[in-house]
């Protein structure tokens, strides 16, 4: 890797996060975080994931979706398995 490194802005990120929360809510700080472990990172990618796989099916039953039956079924076990993650302090990777 050559050159700086680059922080964002909350200026940088309000399009993310309008796509995420929608354009009611904005984004008024960032904190980049520093220092953890690889193990740390791959916690929190895979509660990105989870979190991301409740809520991309459920914007879709949100509207009229075709079978709404998968999309649930995909965002219940995202539900369960978020829940389970943030219980756990030390999840085991399947």
């Amino acid at each position: 890797m050559t050159g700086t490194r680059t922080s964002l802005t909350r200026h940088d990120l309000a399009p993310l996060a309008h796509a995420a929360v929608g354009p009611a809510r904005t984004l008024t700080a960032t904190t980049r975080l520093r220092g953890g472990s690889k193990k740390d990172r791959l916690r929190l990618y895979r509660l990105a994931m989870h979190l991301s796989l409740v809520s991309g099916p459920l914007r879709l039953l949100d509207g009229d979706f075709p079978q709404p039956g998968p999309m649930r079924g995909i965002a219940e076990y995202n539900i369960q398995q978020t829940v389970m993650f943030l219980e756990d302090p030390n999840p085991r990777v399947p």
